[in-house]
């Protein structure tokens, strides 16, 4: 025998669908819709501009969070193996250099244009493809990579000053996850502005000394 069903009402709004169908023999059958269900759902998580995410609270409360491990990192690492580096590394010492010699363009290019340029390349770029692949490798090749290209990409070099890898190398690990954190570009360039300009600041400052 056929059973026939009489629609008794819809109901809809942002969250679910909710059809309920009444049979004859007064046994009500109840289906639920949910557009929230990866089944269901066709909508994209939407994409906030670059800047838009200056508008977003959290780009800076995790900005703030990873530029202290940054400083706190290279406290710890400079007490530890501080007794054992008589010089600055070669990058330091250019930039230190350069500065004397144009201390507006120099101080421009270290704490704000070097910045954005290294996240978008080394993060962005580099990170972002690498992640398609494996999150752990991200982490480790990005940080190599950027923790390299200080060096000139010279093994050499990255030899002969070798105790100054893993400070950059951390440094780029803490830089990665502010970027894949909340997957905002902004966050990992305001960490890095934020300690290039302390880093350069305080430069300054000892030299005046």
């Amino acid at each position: 025998m056929e059973v026939q069903y009489t629609p008794i009402s819809v109901d809809d709004d942002e969250q679910n669908s909710v059809i309920n169908l009444m049979p004859l023999n007064n046994n009500s059958t109840v289906i639920n819709i949910d557009e929230n269900d990866n089944t269901t759902n066709n909508h994209k998580k939407t994409k906030i501009s670059f800047f838009g995410q200056f508008l977003i609270k959290k780009v800076y409360v995790t900005a703030l969070y990873s530029f202290l491990a940054l400083i706190g990192i290279n406290i710890v690492y400079s007490a530890i193996v501080g007794s054992y580096i008589d010089k600055q590394n070669t990058n330091e010492e250019e930039i230190e250099k350069m500065s004397k010699e144009h201390p507006v363009l120099i101080g421009m290019y270290a704490s704000l244009i070097g910045p954005i340029l290294e996240e978008l390349f080394f993060r962005k770029l580099t990170f972002g493809l690498l992640k398609r692949l494996s999150l752990i490798l991200a982490y480790l090749l990005s940080s190599f990579l950027f923790a390299f290209g200080h060096f000139g990409f010279s093994f050499s070099l990255l030899i002969e000053e070798i105790l100054f890898f893993p400070i950059y190398f951390f440094a780029g690990i803490v830089l990665a996850y502010a970027y894949n954190h909340d997957g905002f570009i902004l966050t990992s360039m305001l960490t890095h502005i934020m300690y290039n300009s302390t880093m350069l600041l305080l430069q300054y400052l000892i030299e005046d000394i």
